[in-house]
């Protein structure tokens, strides 16, 4: 009788110490690691925030396997960027195995730039890789965790505060130093970097027009760069074309490998902006 009481027991504080891991840290989802900087900025350590994607993930080749998608049906939430082409397939998922998990949009409320890629829909997808996008998408980011977690609200709405000061004095020093360089167009193999461009009134021209390179069109977008008059080519680590990496080499301009999939985000966009601005003067 002892020991079957000790065997329960056993049995109950088993399950008790599973339960409190499991409990201890709500978890929610994000597509992209740029997301996840913007979310942990204001989730803190009250929440565990779960990416789909590494820093060196393509979103257009990306396919979640069922370890994924089980870690998103257990979560809180899933914070979609929603332009990402891959975020349909996990929520046709989602919806038919936990149809009660709240799906947000973080990008809810962008003034979004028509794509010129049929391949992935009406708008331009990469909303994130701009400061002034980057305060919508952390507002909507902050309502719902508020919404989410409400006995938090005091911890958040301190730490949104403090996101938004930094995200403000981004854009002040970013608008003030591509004063300069208004106007002035830059090279990019695939159009990642719209939203920054017309925020800055800046000139981004695309060497990618959705074709596997040949070497017919890889001549145009040759003489394309040539005419353009750009002195930086902004390159990224997700290009693995073989012929597009040959047509780079070729061209005579400085080259800037830039992430826009990193977590690092607001270094990645230091990084442009350092290209394309005069040098700070000490």
């Amino acid at each position: 009788m002892v020991l079957a009481l000790a065997l329960i027991a056993g049995v109950v504080m088993v399950l008790t110490g599973c339960r409190l891991v499991r409990k201890t840290t709500p978890s929610v989802v994000v597509s992209i690691q740029p997301q996840r900087y913007l979310l942990e900025a204001i989730a803190g350590s009250k929440v565990e925030v779960m990416c789909l994607l590494d820093d060196e993930s393509n979103p257009e080749t990306y396919e979640p396997d069922m370890k994924v998608m089980m870690a998103v049906e257990r979560s809180d939430a899933y914070f979609t960027m929603g332009t990402i082409g891959y975020e349909l397939a996990v929520l046709s998922k989602v919806r038919s195995n936990n149809p009660d998990l709240p799906i947000i949009n973080t990008s809810e409320g962008v003034n979004f730039i028509d794509s010129h890629d049929a391949d992935e829909g009406d708008v331009d997808p990469h909303v994130w890789f701009s400061v002034c996008n980057a305060k919508i998408i952390a507002g909507n980011m902050y309502k719902n965790l508020v919404d989410l977690y409400p006995k938090w609200k005091t911890y958040f709405t301190k730490r949104y505060k403090e996101l938004q000061v930094k995200l403000n004095q981004m854009d002040q020093t970013f608008s003030s130093r591509l004063q300069a360089a208004s106007d002035s167009v830059f090279l990019v193999w695939h159009p990642t970097m719209s939203y920054l461009a017309r925020d800055y009134g800046l000139h981004q021209v695309s060497l990618d027009n959705g074709k596997e390179p040949t070497v017919v069109n890889l001549r145009e977008h040759l003489d394309m760069a040539h005419k353009s008059g750009a002195s930086v080519l902004f390159i990224q680590p997700q290009i693995d074309s073989r012929q597009a990496s040959e047509l780079l080499s070729e061209l005579d301009v400085r080259k800037v490998t830039v992430n826009p999939m990193s977590f690092k985000w607001e270094e990645e966009l230091n990084k442009i902006v350092d290209a394309l601005a005069p040098p700070v003067k000490k």
